[in-house]
């Protein structure tokens, strides 16, 4: 029970009865609350003390008066999951690529606490824990790289067709996410034109840019909004998505 008024005070001693032992860690709470939750100054909250119960309850119930008729600060939001820092103005390239690899690293991090998790708490093992395998995303798999043939080497690169590069920028909507393709590039492993395209809401709220985006699949960095498949897949997607199937 957080005290805001005197009223609530006396409701809280009122509450403990002749418990004055619970009573007094009640009142202390109040001035806790105030200094690690709300950042209260403790030159301007009483003293917790260490005395006797008796004269702990008889004292704080004059101290926090004042205390509990002040208004209360605005509580200061949760802390973000992990250390940021403000952006630089000018980063290096190589700057921004390790930047990547880290949000990749803490990405992978929170999907496997949320793997974890049952019902957003979890106990603790204790003995070693098993870190477990990373699952890959329904999707998120690059197109398969045909058998080659004993007596021919790998094939050429080549540009994707006018045809290909026209799906840049197309927007698709495939199992209730909405894509977008970033980019039509030739796979040296797949030995084929693929197809990268990204989440756009995951990718909204990871704040990536189309320019993050791309410079992950440059990196070869496993970012979480970013896919790619073969072109014939995506254009099926693409005209699934028009005719509303």
């Amino acid at each position: 029970m957080l005290c805001r008024t005197v009223a609530d005070l006396e409701a809280l001693r009122a509450l403990h009865g002749p418990d004055l032992k619970a009573c007094v860690e009640a009142l202390r709470d109040q001035i806790r609350v105030r200094l690690h939750v709300y950042k209260v100054k403790a030159a301007d909250l009483p003293n917790i003390g260490s005395d006797t119960p008796e004269l702990a309850v008889a004292r704080l119930m004059v101290e926090l008066r004042g205390v509990v008729a002040r208004a209360l600060p605005r509580e200061p939001p949760p802390p973000v999951p992990y250390p940021a820092r403000a952006a630089h103005s000018a980063p290096t390239r190589a700057a921004v690529a390790f930047h990547m690899k880290h949000l990749v690293a803490i990405s992978a991090a929170l999907v496997a606490l949320v793997e974890i998790t049952a019902e957003g708490a979890f106990t603790a093992p204790r003995s070693r824990a098993v870190v477990p395998k990373a699952q890959a995303t329904p999707r998120a798999v690059a197109p398969k790289t045909k058998a080659k043939a004993k007596d021919k080497g790998p094939k050429r690169p080549r540009d994707p067709t006018p045809a290909q590069a026209a799906l840049e920028g197309e927007e698709f909507e495939e199992d209730g996410i909405d894509w977008k393709v970033l980019a039509v590039v030739w796979d040296a492993d797949a030995e084929e034109v693929v197809v990268w395209y990204y989440d756009v809401d995951m990718a909204e709220e990871g704040q990536f840019s189309e320019v993050d985006l791309d410079l992950a699949r440059t990196e070869g960095l496993d970012l979480a909004p970013l896919e790619c498949s073969s072109v014939t897949e995506v254009r099926a997607w693409i005209r699934a998505a028009r005719s509303g199937r």
